[in-house]
């Protein structure tokens, strides 16, 4: 019994000595844990902290709500707070081609938070407007393109062409006798009808409007004869033969307007567009950058988008920031020079570093 005794306090103590193992074990195990979650925890917040964006993100737009920018910019406002997890937040500052909001995202932080939407107008403003100051490649950072907007060569139906190649015939024979109306000095259409007019050698006066649908009352009562306007404005009078398109600027076809031509077929090569781009405040960084061109790419991809730009007349158009870069400089460049041929350059936008 004595032995018995014996043997079972041994085991009872090297039973207690393995259990002591055990929970110092399971201890050290916990703790570990522990630490790891704290590491964890702290880490989270940090990256959090880090990731781009974290806060609402302003587009600032620099014409009117309502517009056809305005709509476009609102539309992708709303994909790319869903596709990036943050509100992204239209903000008009319109006035002077865009350039009042230009200067101003110019001057904000480089953080990514408040980028600028514009279109090939800007472009044009830099050009002819004393009072711009702005580099749209030295001040700015290319983020990415979101549309182009073709424009339509229209004419009075009771003006005797049905083609382009007549109209420049006809222009030919009666030169400064004709006018023609755009949507105001400096507006890409005012340049690509002045770019038409150098390239066919054909001299038509100017009459500028505020605005494209300003126009149409007077090109439809024969006032002025030749109109360069967007499709979406065009179409309607088109279609109910109020208004005779003739080409399209663009050589790809736009939607709304099917069987009509594209401009090149009379003058090859011609192609011409205002474009929807986006810009950062220069010094914004590289990372940011990315980050919202693969958002502005899936959005542009989204049929329903498309589907808006269609509406306003414009195409879908997907680029890298690279590629707006060159885009940018070589229509700065071709803008420059028939602002020189037109007596309307008052600055010479220098390229970027």
């Amino acid at each position: 019994m004595e032995a018995f005794n014996h043997e079972n306090n041994a085991g009872d103590r090297l039973a207690a000595r393995r259990g002591g193992a055990g929970a110092r074990l399971r201890r050290t195990l916990i703790k570990a844990a522990c630490a790891a979650a704290t590491l964890s925890f702290a880490a989270g917040p940090s990256w959090a902290r880090d990731a781009y964006p974290n806060k609402p993100v302003r587009i600032v737009v620099g014409f009117p709500a309502g517009g056809g920018v305005d709509g476009v910019a609102r539309a992708l406002a709303d994909r790319l707070s869903n596709g990036l997890g943050e509100s992204f937040i239209v903000e008009n500052r319109p006035g002077a081609a865009g350039t009042i909001a230009a200067d101003y995202v110019a001057k904000t932080a480089p953080d990514g938070y408040t980028l600028y939407m514009s279109e090939t107008a800007f472009l044009i403003a830099q050009i002819v407007m004393p009072a711009v100051k702005l580099n749209a490649e030295k001040d700015f950072e290319a983020i990415g393109s979101i549309g182009v907007l073709p424009l339509v060569l229209t004419v009075n139906p009771e003006l005797p062409v049905n083609t382009t190649e007549e109209l420049i015939t006809l222009l030919k024979q009666n030169p400064g006798k004709y006018s023609y109306g755009s949507a105001g000095v400096g507006t890409p259409h005012h340049f690509i009808f002045e770019m038409f007019a150098e390239k066919a050698g054909v001299m038509v006066e100017h009459v500028p409007y505020k605005g494209g649908a300003p126009m149409v009352p007077d090109l439809i009562e024969g006032r002025i004869q030749v109109g360069m306007l967007s499709s979406a404005v065009a179409a309607p009078h088109v279609i109910d033969h109020r208004l005779r398109a003739l080409s399209v600027t663009t050589q790809a076809p736009v939607s709304n307007l099917p069987g009509v031509p594209p401009l090149s077929d009379t003058i090859p090569g011609f192609d011409a567009a205002s474009v929807f781009f986006m810009l950062a405040p220069r010094g914004t960084p590289d990372n940011v950058i990315q980050t919202v061109n693969k958002a502005l790419k899936v959005a542009v991809a989204d049929p329903a988008f498309q589907k808006i730009l269609e509406t306003q007349g414009a195409l879908p158009k997907s680029d890298t920031p690279d590629e707006l870069r060159q885009t940018i400089k070589n229509e700065t460049a071709r803008w420059l020079e028939i602002a020189k041929g037109a007596g309307l350059a008052q600055n010479t936008p220098q390229s970027g570093s």
